[in-house]
């Protein structure tokens, strides 16, 4: 290989290093700049592109945890036990490949923030408010604190929210964080936001907190209870029972029919017939007409005899 081709070679070299150096501090700029003085706001040019190879969203950190300050931990926010007023760490080992130089030095910058919410779940069609006291680290802002080897920031969860926002959202975020996440700002999502641009965000969890009434309420006025208008009592009829049907007596005890009287048929008088003891002498007189008379007198006594006993007999029927 002659002098020549060598000294080109290397010329061309030399050229691509220093276009790769401008490129990678172009990218810097264009990642801090957005945070280095505050949220962002300018929603339309959001948000910027990352470094050539840097993967968005969760793939920029590598070891990312997260724990809540009372020793639970998770690789998520949503799989993280959280309650007001606690203290949220998110800590890494280093930026993934691309997201930072070969030396260390990050290439982007990592938000940890707080938005209200009205709703315990998201709702793309609500807008969220940054809370203060997000933190930010990395290019163009703070440098990372490090912890033993690892890098970490930190956020304290509110304690109380105002009515209507009884609830949040916990973010964190490659870059600055959205000074108000939903349709008057912008997503940290490409699905949320509709772009082929890159996803910002590394994790997320929505919660309830407790809630205060929106300000001082005045001390409502005791109502007078109104006395209702006596009205005309109206005497409540009395209804007038039924009578009651005469319970069946026993009946009276019937007096024994008095025996009938014997009829007592009267017996006609005995009538003696006394028929006068005639004698007839042995010898009968010679003269015919006496004996005569005697036998019809006898006779005579005993016809009148049975016409006395036969009338009797008929007064007695009769």
């Amino acid at each position: 290989m002659s002098n020549t081709t060598a000294r080109n070679r290397r010329g061309i070299a030399a050229r691509l290093a220093v276009t790769a150096a401008a490129t990678t501090a172009t990218f810097v700029a264009l990642s801090g700049t957005a945070g280095a003085s505050g949220p962002v706001t300018d929603y339309a040019s959001y948000p910027e592109p990352l470094p050539f190879g840097c993967w968005s969203g969760y793939g920029s950190l590598e070891g990312l945890r997260f724990d809540n300050g009372r020793g639970d931990t998770a690789p998520t926010l949503g799989d993280l036990p959280v309650s007001a007023g606690d203290v949220v760490t998110m800590s890494w080992d280093a930026f993934a490949a691309g997201c930072a130089a070969d030396d260390g030095t990050p290439l982007v910058s990592v938000s940890l923030a707080a938005y209200r919410n009205t709703t315990l779940q998201f709702d793309p069609t609500v807008d969220e408010e940054l809370i203060d006291g997000w933190g930010q680290c990395g290019a163009g802002a703070a440098a990372c604190e490090q912890v033993g080897g690892r890098y970490q920031l930190s956020v304290v969860v509110p304690d109380t929210g105002t009515e209507p926002h009884c609830s949040l959202q916990l973010d964190a975020v490659l870059g600055a964080p959205l000074a108000i996440v939903g349709p008057s700002g912008s997503f940290y999502s490409s699905t949320a936001r509709g772009d082929d641009k890159p996803s910002m965000l590394i994790s997320a969890k929505n919660m309830a907190i407790p809630c205060d009434a929106p300000g001082p309420q005045p001390k409502p006025t005791p109502e007078v209870p109104q006395l209702p208008e006596p009205q005309p009592q109206v005497p409540t009829p009395v209804p007038t029972p039924a009578p009651e049907a005469p319970a069946p007596s026993a009946p009276a005890p019937q007096a024994p029919a008095p025996a009938p009287a014997p009829i007592v048929i009267p017996q006609a008088p005995a009538v003696e017939v006394l028929a006068e003891r005639v004698e007839v002498p042995r010898t009968l007189p010679a003269t015919g007409p006496r004996i005569s008379g005697l036998l019809a007198g006898l006779g005579a006594a005993l016809i009148g005899s049975g016409i006395a006993t036969r009338r009797a007999s008929r007064r007695l029927a009769g």
